[in-house]
């Protein structure tokens, strides 16, 4: 599914174009997983990380933005 968003090819495979792409990168993005198993959660962590992610967003906005005057 992923190859399909970002519009790579299917020949050969998927697969092997995404492998070919990812020698030419270096740039490391850290993405969400989860583990089986794992996942146990509580509606206030959820609330909690939502709330602790909207700040740091408006931190870094702000950061950027005193950055430029």
């Amino acid at each position: 599914r992923f190859a399909r968003i970002v519009n790579l090819s299917n020949d050969p495979s998927p697969g092997y174009n995404i492998e070919k792409l990812a020698k030419q990168g270096s740039k490391f993005f850290e993405l969400p997983y989860a583990v089986k198993g794992m996942d146990e959660y509580t509606v206030a962590d959820l609330c909690f990380s939502l709330q602790e992610t909207a700040f740091a967003m408006v931190v870094e906005i702000t950061e950027r933005a005193m950055a430029h005057c």
